[in-house]
């Protein structure tokens, strides 16, 4: 009866904290996408070499380690969401805007992210009716969500993280063994001046990792402070060798 009550509440039970591997599979699957080469195309459009490009992700995923660390830890000691955390301390009317900003954040990520995906099958297939496959692509992924991501984490576990880390790694090894050294310090486009300031770049990087529910989705998680730094760092890697 009290485990029911707190999950009626919102908090999740130490006992129903999830593994380590489940957060690194579940976050390479979801976060290691088109976001991640969007940026590598930033960098490159902007004149960037490898090494600048490089440099500046990896000062913003530090800078993202920061914030990201300290709110995973909020969130896996007190079994809140992000909602919950707020009430707590601005009350339920202070909590709303809150609340509504996560959630048109993730609605316009999740209207940005299904579009793109029908715009690609049409691309693929010739399918057209984007915007109605978008919309249907995005009732389905809801839905799924809204069942607490039951069938993503299991896929992700066994079957898209393993394929994912293999096909990493081949890259890592593929890139440093082809990749010409004058391409480290060299500008991508040689004939263009540097467009994007580093200060930029940077925050550029840091927006494309920032999640803002960290709490709600290390609520799941071990409390531990450094607990989650490992899956952390590991999507950084994983979103760096898609920017390579």
């Amino acid at each position: 009866e009290f485990r029911r009550v707190l999950f009626r509440s919102g908090v999740v039970p130490l006992n129903q904290r999830r593994s380590r591997y489940h957060f690194l599979s579940l976050w390479i699957t979801l976060a290691a996408g088109f976001t991640y080469l969007f940026l590598g195309f930033q960098y490159h459009d902007a004149g960037y070499s490898l090494l600048r490009a490089v440099l500046a992700g990896a000062i913003g995923a530090v800078a993202y380690l920061v914030y990201a660390l300290p709110a995973a830890y909020l969130g896996s000691t007190t079994g809140r969401t992000h909602a919950l955390l707020t009430r707590s301390i601005l009350g339920r009317v202070g909590s709303a805007p809150v609340s509504v900003l996560l959630i048109g954040i993730a609605a316009g990520w999740t209207a940005f992210a299904f579009n793109l995906l029908a715009n690609l099958y049409d691309g693929l297939f010739g399918w057209g009716h984007v915007v109605l496959i978008s919309v249907l692509l995005a009732v389905v992924g809801i839905t799924n969500n809204l069942f607490g991501f039951t069938g993503i984490a299991a896929f992700a576990r066994y079957l898209v993280a393993p394929l994912m880390i293999v096909w990493m790694l081949y890259l890592v090894v593929k890139g440093l063994t082809h990749i010409p050294a004058a391409a480290l310090s060299h500008p991508s486009r040689s004939d263009t001046p540097i467009t994007l300031p580093f200060l930029a770049g940077i925050g550029v990087a840091i927006g494309s990792v920032m999640w803002g529910n960290e709490p709600d989705t290390w609520r799941y998680g071990k409390p531990r402070f450094f607990w989650p730094a490992l899956p952390m760092v590991e999507i950084g890697r994983a979103s760096w060798r898609e920017r390579v």
